[in-house]
C-alpha cells in the first residue's frame, strides 16, 4: 500500500512537472512573441492588411472667357497588380496584354518582380466588355482603380498656351504649369484596410478631399480659332519655319488670342518634339522691325500730327543716321 502510494506520489510529481515545463515555454514564447518582437510582428501584421493609397485631388477646369471649356478632368480607370498573389504571371500577361494593347512580355516581367504593388496600365479608357474581363481577374492578383486623367475637349486649340499636365496630374507646361498649384488642389492619403481576398476597403469619404480651383482666361475661343486658322495659312503661304499671332483688346490689354504654328495636341503631347510644344509668342525674343511701325503711327494721328491722307517723302529708302546707312526693302 505505501509502495503504491510512493508511485501515485511520482506520478503526479512527474505530470505536474510536466505541465510546469509546457506551461513555461507557452509563456516564454508569449513572451518572446508579445514583448521581444512586438513591433517587428506589428509591421508584419500591418502590411498584410493595412494599406497606405494617395488619392489626388481632381483637377480645376481651364475655361475661356466666355466659360467654354478649354482643360477638364475625367474619372478613368488604371489597371494595377499585385504579384505576390499572382499563381499564373504567364495566364494573366497573356489576357491582360490581349485587353490592354500592350506587349505581354513588358507585362510579364512586371507582374513576377518582388513587389507587392505595380501599375500594368494606368489611365486607360475600357470598354464595358474589357472592364468585365479585368473584374475576372481581380482574385488572381489584378485590380482598378480610378484616377483623374486630364482632357482637352478642342484639342490643338490654345495648345501652346494651355500646355498640359502628366500622368500624375501635374502641370508640365504653359498655364497648366504656371498656375499648378491652383489648378491641382491636394492630394490626401488614406489608410485603407483589405478583406481575406485582398480587396480594398475604403472607410473614409474621399470625396471629400479639396479640389483644384477653376481658372478662367482671357482667351476668346472663336477668335482663337480664326487666328490661329488664319496663321496656318500665311505660314504655309510664305514658307515659313513658324509663326506667332497675339490678338489684344486696346482697351483693356486683355490677351482675346495667342497663336503658334508649329502646333500639338496636348491629347497625345508625348508624340511630338518639345519644340512644338513652347509659346513661341512668350518664350522667343525677336526683333519688333516694322511692327513698331504701327504703334508709331497709331500715336501721330492720335495726336493729330498728320491725317491719314498725308504723304511723307523717305529719302527713296535710303536714311543716314551719324555714320550708318539705313536702307529699306525697295525705295
Amino acid at each position: 500500500m505505501k509502495h503504491r502510494r510512493e508511485w501515485l506520489r511520482l506520478r503526479l510529481s512527474v505530470i505536474t512537472a510536466i505541465f510546469i515545463a509546457g506551461f513555461g515555454i507557452i509563456f516564454l514564447r508569449a513572451f518572446h512573441l508579445q514583448i521581444v518582437k512586438k513591433e517587428h510582428l506589428e509591421k508584419r501584421a500591418r502590411l498584410q492588411y493595412l494599406k497606405t493609397i494617395k488619392i489626388n485631388s481632381k483637377r480645376g477646369a481651364i475655361y475661356d472667357r466666355n466659360l467654354k471649356e478649354l482643360a477638364v478632368s475625367i474619372e478613368v480607370p488604371s489597371i494595377y497588380a499585385q504579384p505576390q498573389r499572382i499563381k499564373e504571371p504567364h495566364r494573366v500577361a497573356r489576357r491582360l496584354a490581349r485587353v490592354l494593347a500592350v506587349d505581354r512580355q513588358a507585362i510579364l516581367k512586371n507582374i513576377r518582380s518582388n513587389r507587392r504593388f505595380v501599375w500594368v496600365k494606368r489611365q486607360v479608357v475600357l470598354t464595358d466588355e474589357k472592364k468585365e474581363e479585368i473584374r475576372r481577374l481581380t482574385s488572381q492578383g489584378v485590380g482598378m482603380l480610378k484616377e483623374s486623367r486630364r482632357f482637352y475637349p478642342k484639342g490643338e486649340l490654345a495648345a501652346n498656351l494651355i500646355g498640359f499636365a502628366g500622368i500624375d496630374s501635374e502641370g508640365l507646361e504653359g498655364v497648366e504649369l504656371y498656375y499648378d498649384r491652383y489648378l491641382k488642389g491636394s492630394s490626401m492619403l488614406i489608410r485603407t484596410e483589405k478583406d481575406a481576398t485582398g480587396r480594398t476597403l475604403l472607410f473614409e469619404d474621399i470625396s471629400a478631399r479639396a479640389e483644384g480651383m477653376d481658372v478662367v482666361l482671357t482667351i476668346d475661343s472663336t477668335i482663337q480659332y480664326i487666328v490661329e486658322k488664319e496663321l496656318k495659312r500665311a505660314v504655309e503661304r510664305s514658307q515659313a519655319k513658324a509663326g506667332v499671332a497675339i490678338v489684344m483688346d486696346p482697351y483693356t490689354g486683355e490677351i482675346l488670342a495667342m497663336a503658334n504654328v508649329p502646333s500639338f495636341d496636348p491629347n497625345n503631347f508625348t508624340r511630338y518634339s518639345p519644340s512644338f510644344w513652347r509659346n513661341r509668342a512668350i518664350t522667343d525674343t525677336f526683333e519688333p522691325g516694322s511692327i513698331m511701325k504701327t504703334f508709331l503711327l497709331a500715336a501721330v494721328l492720335e495726336e493729330g500730327l498728320a491725317d491719314r491722307n498725308d504723304i511723307f517723302y523717305c529719302e527713296n529708302g535710303r536714311y543716314e543716321v551719324a555714320s550708318t546707312v539705313f536702307l529699306d526693302t525697295k525705295k
